[in-house]
């Protein structure tokens, strides 16, 4: 019974954390959840830890807060919607116990192992997955249907077909390759971290994958894992074939179509916009919301909670930057504080005696962060829960 429910849960963690499904997209559904995860979490007997209260309450400060420096509605719905994510992370950590990891990473590994057979599938037979949208197309929300008509989810692997590239990405179990790219780099850090530094069948199925996805981010990332292994390996023959591929295939990744346009647009600055006439509106590139994000944030360090903002012409505007948008919602004090805990989560999971392990995997997951929307995100929350929750609860077994 008890494994059962802890599926189940699992389950609900991970249609959260695709953000793909139609359910993900309607609050009484999120609220619902809660409901639910709070009658496991009191049957189990658990108890909140006293950094939630807090967390809770500086929340609902910076938002309060900021309606009345700026005369702003406060809407007491929406800034309790805002700890959704949160709350989705927090309890499904304290209902399983200090096996979540573990456990959560070798099910994440058999969805990618399976999201895997599903983007070999679509390789041989191309468009033929289209057909498969009268089947699998109902459960995928309509905002990745408007745009792409032909597009499905099934739990285990999300069809996105994307006009104009000359490769197929892999999407995986998450909402978009970029998507799926971060949660394979994250268990690639979290094995890394308990069981040291080797290549296995884990480390090679993850890493394939974000291949795959031919995620800009995902592969700066492996970049850094790679320092990583070139740093631990004591073997001289394999260091010595390792880094010689290493170092042909710098060039060839960088020559890439995705990783050449991303380099251009970084060299053309962060002024530089494109109309979406689906959302009708301005949209940003990546680095381009990160310089207005964080420009709100100097202009008032406290947070802006649940309230927009807009560009520096007054334009609301699209975009996508996740570690900066978070950033601009929690304040500089929750901004510091998030990778703080994420710094302490790493360290605990470490079981080597090298910081540098740490402090490359935090560089990694900035990365993802930054190439993706987490900051609604349960993922991001995840990281942060091994610090908050006591240190008796901490995780004890490591991944087999």
């Amino acid at each position: 019974m008890n494994n059962l429910i802890n599926y189940i849960v699992y389950f609900i963690l991970i249609i959260f954390i695709s953000n793909t499904s139609e359910l993900c997209f309607n609050p009484i559904y999120s609220y619902c959840t809660i409901i639910l995860l709070l009658i496991i979490f009191a049957f189990r007997r658990r108890k909140f830890d006293i950094p939630i209260f807090f967390i809770f309450i500086y929340w609902f400060f910076i938002n309060f807060l900021y309606s009345v420096v700026f005369n702003a509605d406060f809407s007491f719905n929406k800034v309790l919607g805002g700890l959704i994510p949160l709350f989705l992370a927090y309890l499904p950590y304290k209902i399983i116990g200090n096996k979540f990891w573990m456990q959560f990473e070798k099910i994440c590994f058999a969805l990618t192992c399976i999201g895997m057979l599903f983007y070999f599938g679509q390789l041989f037979t191309g468009s033929l997955y289209d057909n498969l949208s009268s089947y699998f197309g109902g459960f995928i929300s309509d905002y990745y249907k408007e745009a792409r008509p032909t597009s499905w989810y099934n739990f285990f692997y999300t069809y996105l077909p994307i006009d104009n590239i000359a490769y197929i990405r892999n999407c995986g179990f998450m909402w978009e390759p970029g998507a799926f790219a971060m949660i394979c780099v994250i268990m690639l850090i979290y094995r890394t971290l308990t069981l040291g530094v080797k290549i296995d069948i884990h480390s090679i199925i993850y890493i394939l994958a974000i291949l795959s996805t031919f995620s800009t981010a995902g592969y700066l990332a492996l970049l850094l894992y790679f320092i990583i292994y070139l740093r631990s390996e004591r073997n001289i023959f394999k260091w010595i074939i390792f880094l010689t591929l290493f170092i042909i295939i710098i060039p060839i990744v960088v020559q890439l179509e995705f990783m050449t346009s991303k380099l251009i647009l970084f060299s053309q600055g962060i002024n530089e916009t494109n109309y979406n006439p689906r959302l009708n509106l301005i949209e940003y590139n990546r680095f381009g919301v990160f310089g207005i994000n964080f420009n709100r944030l100097f202009e008032y360090p406290l947070g802006y909670g649940v309230n927009k903002i807009t560009d520096n012409f007054g334009r609301d505007f699209a975009g996508v930057c996740g570690i900066a948008v978070f950033a601009r919602m929690w304040g500089i004090i929750g901004f510091i504080y998030c990778i703080h805990a994420i710094y302490k989560t790493l360290s605990r999971f470490n079981t080597s005696k090298y910081k540098v392990y740490c402090i490359f995997s935090l560089i990694m997951i900035i990365i993802m962060f930054f190439s993706n929307p987490i900051e609604e995100s349960p993922l991001l929350f995840i990281l942060i829960c091994p610090y908050i929750v006591k240190k008796s609860y901490q995780l004890s077994c490591q991944p087999i």
